[in-house]
């Protein structure tokens, strides 16, 4: 079995300067897939782009918080009076165990819809399924796990867990056997294993982030591993958010010729959703 990677730039459409370094990153080869924000502003300049870059992968990056500032984003889908997705301004919760407190299964799934429909109006064929903020997962009390396999299965979509649970909270390794098993029987793809910034982690330099990224590739297992990264630029409307700098620096790895060589020297093959073999 060959190692296998997909890499992903996450957030696309969120704004014209992200939307430009996707583009860029996927015109020289450096990335094999991304996930739109449809509720963000700038996804109908994504539509536009997508269009030169027939060979990326799209999945939809399900948003159900508005995490970033200056900027907040809305429903797709019509409010549920009885248990909102929004707060009263009308925006998505900001906070993760708000928004996953304020919600339930039906109005998940009717936002998952409206959110994947609305961007096949745009032009998007998506072919995988993902969360920002991994909002999906949920907490220990509540998962909408279920609602986005389900769905996955009846748009042949694949989506974004691991097989393997190294990557997982507690919540989700203790229950992972069960959500695996779920998948498996619908017949829905899923990555070996995940790479992405650890929760637990902050990286103070540059030098720091490209060393822990480094070492998770010269250790990659045979199979099928998605390496998820958020790549964006000084010029974001969202600059001045903690995590930026974090972004900032996952462009410039992914266009650092040590991190490229390390590819060809591991012998790892860069896959998409669309040309992946299990």
């Amino acid at each position: 079995m060959t190692k296998q990677l997909i890499i992903t730039a996450d957030d696309f459409g969120i704004d014209q300067a992200t939307n430009e370094v996707i583009e860029e990153l996927a015109l020289g080869g450096k990335i094999t897939a991304t996930s739109l924000v449809m509720p963000a502003y700038a996804v109908k300049d994504a539509a536009d782009r997508i269009k030169e870059l027939p060979h990326i992968s799209v999945g939809l990056h399900v948003t159900l918080t508005s995490d970033l500032t200056p900027i907040k984003w809305e429903c797709q889908a019509p409010i549920d009076e009885e248990k909102p997705l929004v707060d009263k301004q009308g925006y998505f919760h900001n906070k993760y165990a708000t928004a996953v407190e304020q919600s339930d299964s039906d109005a998940v799934l009717s936002e998952i819809a409206a959110q994947y429909y609305a961007g096949e109006q745009l032009g998007f064929n998506f072919d995988h399924l993902d969360s920002h903020d991994g909002i999906l997962y949920g907490t220990d009390d509540k998962s909408f796990l279920s609602v986005a396999l389900h769905f996955c299965q009846s748009h042949q979509l694949s989506f974004r867990f691991p097989r393997k649970k190294t990557s997982l909270s507690t919540a989700l390794k203790k229950d992972h056997k069960k959500w695996l098993t779920f998948a498996e029987v619908k017949g829905i793809q899923l990555p070996d294993r995940i790479i992405t910034h650890p929760n637990t982690r902050h990286f103070s330099s540059y030098p720091e982030l490209k060393a822990y990224y480094m070492n998770e590739l010269m250790q990659l297992s045979p199979g099928v591993t998605e390496l998820c990264l958020h790549p964006s630029k000084e010029s974001s409307d969202f600059v001045h958010n903690d995590d930026w700098q974090m972004r900032i620096w996952e462009y410039q790895l992914l266009c650092d010729d040590d991190f490229l060589r390390l590819l060809e020297e591991e012998d790892i093959s860069l896959v998409s959703w669309k040309t992946v073999s299990q």
